[in-house]
């Protein structure tokens, strides 16, 4: 059965030219890798500057195996960007439009 995880990645300082050195090899990785089913993703960026400092994903998977296997081949992984990798797994229970058309918010 496959699971949604939310993957937050933190990058470790001063690397911004290791991640522009390495995006291209990330972006095909994602494309290319069938580990996992790539939903969403992005980076993050600094209040004050609006530099990139991390990324966050959000994947399918069958197995946390998977997940693991697929965060730890990442070329950015590989290259050592990162500072931490949390892996959380979600529990998607409601978007904008359910909230919207069930009023749960005014609950």
């Amino acid at each position: 059965m496959s699971r949604l995880y939310v993957l937050i990645f933190e990058d470790k300082p001063d690397l911004l030219s290791l991640r522009e050195r390495t995006l291209n090899a990330h972006l095909r990785y994602l494309v290319e890798q069938t580990r996992v089913e790539v939903l969403h993703g992005g980076a993050t960026l600094d209040y004050e500057a609006g530099n990139v400092n991390g990324a966050v994903m959000i994947i399918s998977s069958d197995d946390l195996k998977d997940v693991g296997d697929f965060v730890a081949h990442d070329p950015f992984t590989l290259a050592g960007l990162f500072k931490e990798v949390k892996i959380k797994r979600w529990d998607y229970s409601m978007s904008a439009l359910t909230v919207r058309q069930t009023g749960a918010a005014t609950r």
